[in-house]
């Protein structure tokens, strides 16, 4: 019998939601199956005909898990706080915010900052978060064979669709807006009390190792985004770049740094000029924690000879 899961999430990001259940199905090999309301399969989702409130209580009901899918687009959105308190409530559900678009130490609002949240961000924390729910039901990680898996998910993650972007909606009736406002202070009383006597822990071993490191993307045909990329104490300068680039890819070509594009801190405006032993260097020894950091387009290849002057101004004004 596979365990279920139930996937919280804000309709506009279908696709996100899509992306993980689609992941987490193919990881365990159908071991366990995620239900979530968007689900366009021809057995998943809201059912015609059904009560769709009916249908979401008796899907939390039956389900092990709740995942709260947070992102810019969900995060004041009452009704995840509605189900993952239905989860909290059920002693043998557990409830498990990720985030997608947004720093995971920083900005998930209380009471589900209280639970162990995952960031899933680029392939090492997507990869962790695979790890730890696996695990959680004594089912092998296999990273060989889930790595072409996390790589799909990543990419399909990071997408800027429509559905994910902030909508513009015309004024809401003021006797609406009270009666949502109630609501919504409701649901925080009660699941703060739900959450009080029933959070458990956040884990304190590897992950208090961990910390995040904002990236910020300009590119010419969308609008600016933030992205992060979790550091660890194995990190490496070479893994931050390598997942940069994955953030970028159809925009560079390969091996390209250095010749295409750079990594600039904000605040002092420092490039990450390493060759060769990038491999070797821990991450954590160049992109501090609080550090802030942007992509930049090269006017022309950087060589030896440039002077970090030439560098620093390099890219001001150059965007794809």
């Amino acid at each position: 019998m596979p365990h279920q899961l139930f996937l919280s999430h804000d309709s506009r990001d279908r696709e996100r939601a899509e992306a993980i259940a689609r992941a987490i199905t193919r990881m365990t090999l159908g071991q366990i199956t995620v239900w979530h309301s968007s689900d366009s399969g021809a057995s998943g989702g809201l059912k015609p005909g059904h009560v769709w409130l009916d249908e979401i209580r008796t899907r939390l009901a039956s389900s092990r898990a709740v995942v709260t899918l947070l992102t810019p687009t969900s995060l004041t959105r009452p009704w995840l706080l509605f189900e993952s308190g239905f989860g909290a409530a059920n002693a043998s559900c557990d409830v498990i915010p990720v985030c997608v678009g947004i720093d995971r130490l920083a900005d998930v609002p209380f009471p589900l900052a209280m639970y162990q949240t995952y960031q899933l961000s680029d392939y090492d924390s997507l990869k962790r978060f695979a790890e730890k729910l696996l695990a959680k039901y004594e089912i092998h990680f296999d990273e060989e064979m889930v790595r072409p898996v996390l790589i799909d998910a990543i990419k399909s993650l990071r997408k800027e669709s429509a559905t994910s972007r902030p909508l513009t909606q015309p004024e809401p009736d003021p006797s609406l807006a009270k009666a949502v406002s109630d609501l919504k202070e409701h649901i925080d009383k009660r699941l703060i009390g739900l959450l009080s006597s029933t959070a458990p822990v956040a884990e304190s071993s590897t992950e208090l190792h961990f910390y995040t490191l904002p990236i910020e993307l300009n590119l010419k045909g969308i609008r600016k985004v933030s992205q992060f990329i979790e550091i660890g104490r194995d990190t490496s300068v070479q893994d931050v770049l390598d997942n940069v680039y994955y953030m970028l890819e159809g925009k560079v070509e390969p091996y390209k740094y250095l010749q295409q594009w750079v990594l600039r801190e904000l605040e002092s405006g420092v490039s990450v000029v390493i060759r060769e032993i990038q491999s070797r260097i821990p991450a954590k020894l160049v992109f501090t924690p609080g550090s802030k950091w942007e992509v930049v387009w090269l006017k022309r290849p950087y060589t030896a000879t440039d002077s970090l002057e030439w560098l620093a101004g390099a890219g001001r004004g150059s965007n794809r």
